[in-house]
């Protein structure tokens, strides 16, 4: 079972995972976020699955109606365990964990503040530690600007950038809204860009980030469904059109 904060990360991840089996038959997967109703997701899992994916809440939805069996679970990873608990989830974890039995836990963090710690000493037992030192993060040739402007202004400036920039452009915003707005701009004037964002459907985002991933694709707009877990080599600017919520997260858009 793997728990992931939000419905964008955890249809991500089961892209990914999915994708990694391809090649193997057998094994099957199920994804359980908000957003979805409850009885469609048990009917999708009815035969049966062997891999969980889905947020805390929405986990307890179905641990109460006694719609999945812990019981059967050896593996759990909690996975951006510091945004789960800033986004309220860590009551949630602890009830999922400990209607686990005897099992293996792996949590993953991008920050390992004081939260983080005590949950994972709550819910580990003599774990192995992996730690990333922060100096290395952003260890890179990248230089950096901000524009204090008016948010009407943001698209003339948009547009000024643009046009400066060789190279794939990865452009952030906080909304799927503000992505397709962005998008539809820069399409109206002749700029190669497309979207992503977690409504979308899975076989046509995939599709976008292999043009992208390819070079077939200058511009990619993108919530912040791709500021975890992608790696893109050949970027060569990263915009944030919107500020995220948490500071934090620059570093997880930068990153890619």
């Amino acid at each position: 079972i793997l728990l992931a904060p939000t419905r964008e990360l955890s249809l991500q991840i089961a892209e990914n995972v999915r994708s990694l089996l391809t090649n193997i038959e057998g094994i099957r997967t199920a994804v359980l976020t908000g957003g979805v109703d409850m009885n469609a997701q048990v009917r999708a899992f009815s035969k049966g699955a062997d891999i969980i994916i889905g947020t805390p809440s929405r986990i307890c939805d179905h641990l109460r109606r006694h719609t999945i069996k812990p019981k059967m679970c050896h593996i759990a990873v909690l996975d951006e365990a510091d945004v789960m608990l800033s986004m309220g989830f860590a009551q949630d974890v602890q009830t999922i964990i400990h209607a686990l039995p005897e099992h293996q836990t792996m949590l993953f963090s991008a920050t390992y503040n004081e939260s983080v710690e005590a949950l994972a000493q709550q819910l580990l037992t003599q774990p192995f530690t992996c730690e990333v030192k922060k100096e290395i993060l952003l260890a890179q040739d990248t230089a950096y600007c901000c524009y204090m402007i008016a948010e009407k202004q943001k698209l003339d400036l948009l547009k000024h950038l643009l046009k400066q920039i060789h190279g794939q452009i990865l452009i952030f915003c906080n909304t799927r809204r503000t992505t397709d707005f962005v998008t539809s701009f820069l399409q109206e004037h002749d700029w190669n860009a497309e979207d992503i964002h977690s409504e979308m459907d899975p076989k046509k985002r995939r599709e976008i980030m292999k043009n992208y991933r390819d070079q077939k694709l200058q511009i990619l707009c993108a919530t912040d469904v791709a500021s975890r877990g992608i790696d893109i080599p050949a970027v060569s600017t990263v915009i944030c059109y919107d500020l995220p919520d948490a500071l934090e997260d620059l570093i997880h858009r930068f990153g890619r």
